[in-house]
């Protein structure tokens, strides 16, 4: 991935800006024989480096494009495969090279850097404390940084092996830590750049804070404490109040000053366990860690970020000696002094000569087993600061993030983050959910609440709200008819329910004699057929279809009712006054009228 450094700096690490110009297929990464894959993009910088002939429709004029390739950022494992140099054994550091120094620990099988007393000034106190440190007085200057030019005419007469070879034997020679001449000495100005590839700063950070988190825990396998530890101390005759103990067949190892006890693990735990933060500001850390055992587990960078940071101080506030505790917290502070968005030059050499310090009191206190490759780079990010800027343009954070979102977009990759879903309608609601939706049946309560609560708070709605306030209030305004009032409230929940209802004729009592038959009736509804009609009274005429009954004997009033028109009197229904209730009505009889009468024939027939 390549990114644009001349955009301003709220766009330059955007995804939008990353320019993807690598995908390699394979389940296994190519290793070493990364230079074969980037053969193209080097023939591409080469040739920005010379110049392309571009287009400027802004100005409407042709000017030469020209690029450089400023360094490469990536995390340490993949520092060896872009660079070609091993990042193990006595030579790891890339920048202090061939002098660095590195001690074989004998039981924990592993290298130890240490020494960092060098780094001081010659007159510094610190060199001159052989019981805080490796029991030696320290006389040697600082390791030369090594450049580009150097490692250019060391390898220049280098020739590449591409593929899988057989495994070689280990050697400590300097030239086997050299596995290939790297591709970007291809390029014409990769020689004289003075950083050539960066330190990634975020998995310096989360490594740190797994080994102290580790070792103040007493974590399996991530504690740098242990019998091994102790047994390498009594080999290299240095703080014998920390040797183990040797009791028959069974080995003691003494409390030592810079591990918990039980009530304080505990403590430590619950602080961060019980721990409420700003949302969005780092992921849920208690579901990292474990009450019952005192163990944090499975922490994501950017959680180690938060608490080595944030997080780490606070919680080991009274628990810890006070050497212990300050140097720890001196340690947080400056990753993050580092980690600012601003950052003062000058005040990054006194950062550099704080950053030395803090590791020689880390020296004082942990055992050497803690100083691996990765502690020991810290020493370098002060420099890298003064060099290149603010980290937030040299980290892996946005690189990790934009992978993410690639293979999230590719179903055949990767399945999607945990993260919750973002709410697509940004136009009701700006935000996101912070747990899984649930589906939940809302009451009527609820929901006219709700229904409410979205009305009176969307400014869309106000002008609307104001005119049917204005149009309450105003007493003038009489021409709305009282009907129309009253079919303007809801209708009630309460209802009258029947057993039954005759409709087109057809029920189950259809053969019983007391079913309605030939029988119709007029009546008076109120209703309007236009909106310019002032009359609210129209004449209906219903009329119930024509079926023979079931005739019983000495039933003279059927036979009647067939010889002649029927007549059926029903009140008329007025719409109610002010002082009625809703549901009540006036009601005054009318005198019958025949169905064949004039005043049967109206405007609509049911």
């Amino acid at each position: 991935m390549l990114v644009t450094y001349n955009l301003p700096p709220w766009l330059c690490m955007k995804k939008e800006n990353i320019m993807l110009t690598l995908l390699i297929p394979g389940s296994k990464q190519p290793g070493n024989d990364i230079d074969i894959y980037l053969q193209p993009l080097i023939k591409d910088l080469e040739e920005l480096w010379k110049g392309v002939s571009c287009y400027d429709t802004v100005s409407k004029n042709a000017f030469n494009l020209r690029a450089i390739l400023m360094w490469t950022i990536n995390d340490f494992p993949a520092y060896e495969n872009l660079a070609g140099r091993t990042t193990k054994g006595k030579t790891a550091c890339p920048t202090c090279g061939d002098d660095t120094h590195a001690v074989w620990l004998k039981n924990s099988r592993k290298f130890s850097y240490m020494a960092h007393t060098r780094f001081l000034p010659s007159s510094h106190s610190y060199r001159k404390k052989k019981s805080w440190f490796d029991g030696t007085v320290e006389k040697r200057l600082p390791p030369k940084l090594v450049n580009g030019n150097q490692i250019y005419l060391r390898l220049r007469k280098f020739e590449n092996h591409w593929g899988k070879c057989n495994k070689r034997k280990r050697s400590t020679q300097v030239k086997e830590m050299w596995k290939k001449r790297s591709i970007f000495f291809d390029l014409p100005y990769w020689k004289e750049l003075v950083l050539c590839h960066n330190i990634d700063v975020m998995h310096v950070e989360k490594n740190i804070c797994e080994s102290i988190v580790g070792t103040l825990l007493g974590i399996e396998r991530k504690s740098k404490d242990g019998v091994n530890a102790r047994k390498d101390l009594e080999l290299m005759g240095i703080r014998a109040d920390l040797h183990p103990q040797e009791r028959g067949k069974q080995i003691y190892l003494l409390a030592a000053p810079y591990t918990l006890s039980k009530s304080e693990k505990q403590s430590f735990c619950k602080r961060l366990y019980n721990l409420k933060l700003p949302d969005g500001y780092s992921s849920n850390i208690s579901n990292c860690i474990s009450l019952d055992d005192c163990k944090i587990m499975g922490l994501k960078s950017h959680d180690c970020h938060v608490l080595i940071q944030q997080l780490l101080p606070m919680a080991l506030r009274g628990l810890l000696p006070k050497g212990q505790r300050n140097t720890i917290m001196r340690l947080c502070s400056m990753f993050n002094t580092l980690c600012q968005r601003v950052i003062d030059r000058e005040k990054l050499v006194e950062i550099e000569h704080a950053i030395v310090e803090t590791l020689c009191l880390l020296e004082k206190f942990f055992p050497p087993s803690f100083f691996d490759i990765m502690v020991h780079l810290l020493i370098h990010l002060g420099r890298k600061a003064r060099l290149c800027g603010p980290v937030q343009f040299r980290w892996m954070y946005p690189f990790e993030r934009y992978m993410k979102w690639v293979f999230n977009e590719q179903p055949e990759f990767f399945r999607k983050e945990c993260r919750n879903e973002e709410l697509k309608n940004s136009v009701i609601l700006e935000g996101r959910p912070i747990s899984a939706g649930i589906s939940i049946t809302m009451d009527d309560d609820d929901l006219k609440n709700a229904h409410r609560y979205v009305l009176f708070n969307t400014t869309e709605i106000e002008p609307f709200v104001e005119y049917v306030f204005k149009i309450e209030t105003d007493s003038s305004n009489t021409n709305e008819s009282k009907l129309v009032k009253w079919l303007a409230n809801e209708p009630r929940k309460s209802a009258v329910s029947y057993t039954g209802f005759v409709v087109n004729g057809h029920v189950k009592s259809i053969e019983k004699s007391t079913q309605n038959n030939g029988i119709s009736l007029q009546a008076k509804t109120l209703c309007r057929s236009s909106c310019r009609d002032e009359a609210e009274v129209v004449d209906m005429s219903l009329k119930s279809p024509s079926r023979g009954l079931q005739r019983t004997e000495n039933d003279d009033s059927v036979k009647a009712s067939e010889k002649e028109g029927a007549t059926l009197t029903i009140p008329e229904t007025e719409p109610p006054n002010d002082g009625d209730n809703l549901d009540g009505t006036h009601t005054t009889p009318s005198s019958p009228v025949p169905f064949d009468s004039p005043a049967s024939r109206t405007r609509g027939a049911l």
